[in-house]
C-alpha cells in the first residue's frame, strides 16, 4: 500500500476513534449514503448508484411515488393493462404502503403510517377504486382520488 493510501486509512482510523466519526455523518446524505457532490444548492446521485438501482427505483415508483410535497402517489403509472398486480414497499418517513389489484380495481390498500408524524395526501388513480371504496371527504378531480390522512389508512 502506497505510504499516502496508508496515511490517509490511519487518519480515517483515528478520526473513528476519537468521536469524529459524528461529524463525518453530518456531511453523508439522508439514507447514509455519501454523495459525490455535497454543496447545499446541488445534490447528485450517490456514487453507487448504478443502472440497476435506476431501473429498479423506476420500477418501484410505478407503484409508489412519494412527493418532495409529502404527497404520496399510489400505483399512479400502473399502465391500465395491468389488471392484476400486488406490491409493498417503503415510502417517506418511514411509512409502507402495500396493495393489491385485481381485474383493474384495487381489492386492498394499506398505508401504515412511519413515525415523522407528517400528514399525507394520498393520491390515487381513479379508474382503480370501486366508486362504493371511495372514503368520505376524498376529493376526486382529473381521473384522481385525493385522500387526506393523518396515521395508518386502509382503503
Amino acid at each position: 500500500m502506497p505510504l499516502r493510501e496508508s496515511r490517509m486509512c490511519a487518519k480515517i482510523s483515528v478520526e473513528f476513534l476519537s468521536g469524529k466519526i459524528k461529524n463525518a455523518a453530518k456531511q453523508i446524505g439522508n439514507f447514509g449514503e455519501t454523495w459525490e457532490i455535497n454543496e447545499a444548492k446541488h445534490r447528485s446521485n450517490p456514487w453507487f448508484a448504478t443502472a440497476a438501482g435506476s431501473y429498479l427505483q423506476a420500477v418501484n415508483r410505478i407503484f409508489v411515488n412519494p412527493n418532495e410535497n409529502g404527497d404520496v402517489e399510489i400505483a399512479a403509472f400502473v399502465p391500465e393493462k395491468w389488471g392484476d398486480f400486488a406490491f409493498a414497499l417503503p415510502s417517506h418517513g418511514g411509512a409502507f404502503v402495500s396493495a393489491r389489484a385485481k381485474n383493474g380495481k384495487l381489492e386492498s390498500l394499506l398505508y401504515k403510517a412511519g413515525t415523522d408524524g407528517q400528514k399525507r395526501r394520498l393520491i390515487l388513480p381513479a379508474r382503480l377504486v370501486d366508486g362504493a371504496k371511495i372514503p368520505a371527504g376524498a376529493k376526486v378531480s382529473g381521473g384522481k382520488i385525493v385522500i387526506d390522512i393523518d396515521g395508518d389508512f386502509a382503503l
